[in-house]
């Protein structure tokens, strides 16, 4: 987890507690210059339930920020809310 909870920019609000996910083999979030998403260890890594449920919604249609920027527009961006088996929703 790279931001979450109150972070500088970001992560604050009603988004207090959304976490960023990166992948760091060796070290590094990137190959290349890490100028493109596609840098990105974590780009287009498939994003599993963490509890099992039914879908509840689902947001797919934010275009994804370049490395660098951020939407505070779409604050939730793309996103799959479940309902977990245990009753309650997950993010």
């Amino acid at each position: 987890i790279t931001q979450g909870v109150d972070g500088r920019l970001t992560h604050r609000g009603p988004w207090r507690w959304a976490l960023d996910f990166e992948m760091l083999p060796g070290g590094s979030r990137w190959s290349g210059e890490g100028s493109r998403l596609e840098d990105f260890f974590i780009f287009d890594a498939p994003v599993l339930a963490p509890c099992p449920g039914v879908v509840a919604t689902v947001e797919n249609a934010i275009a994804d920020n370049q490395p660098g920027m951020n939407n505070p527009g779409d604050g939730w961006g793309n996103h799959v809310i479940v309902y977990a088996d245990a009753g309650y929703y997950v993010m």
